[in-house]
């Protein structure tokens, strides 16, 4: 019996680019994924309209404009404060507490990114960005 041996050439030298790029690979797509992490997401700050036929007392009817900036929105009072929490149904949770501590507390259904529905138990209003 004959036997046959193989020779496998093994690559011993160190390619030290090939680190650097896996590590540049993984870093572009970790700021892509944050970058995009965003996305999809509603943001209520802006001008909004009132577009549809409900209304909040004498404070919100059709044609009415609401500005959210970062912490206050004018809502009931010139200067209300509000907070919005995203629910687990894609909805989110807008409570909004007046100037003289009135408020109330609105399930909010986004439709894209420049209209959403405020809904309070029967109260509906519905809101179309213009800013």
């Amino acid at each position: 019996m004959k036997e046959t041996t193989t020779a496998i050439a093994v690559n011993t030298t160190h390619n030290t680019k090939t680190p650097v790029r896996i590590v540049a690979a993984l870093c572009a797509m970790l700021i892509a994924l944050c970058t995009l992490s965003g996305c999809g997401s509603f943001n209520i700050q802006g001008t909004w309209q009132s577009v549809g036929e409900g209304t909040w007392g004498q404070v919100i009817g059709k044609g009415a404009t609401v500005t959210f900036d970062k912490t206050t929105c004018n809502l009931f009072s010139p200067r209300d404060t509000y907070l919005l929490e995203k629910n687990s149904d894609n909805t989110y949770k807008l409570t909004v507490t007046g100037l003289l501590g009135m408020g109330g507390t609105f399930t909010v259904t986004p439709d894209g990114n420049d209209r959403m529905t405020l809904k309070s138990g029967d109260i509906v209003l519905e809101f179309q960005r213009i800013e």
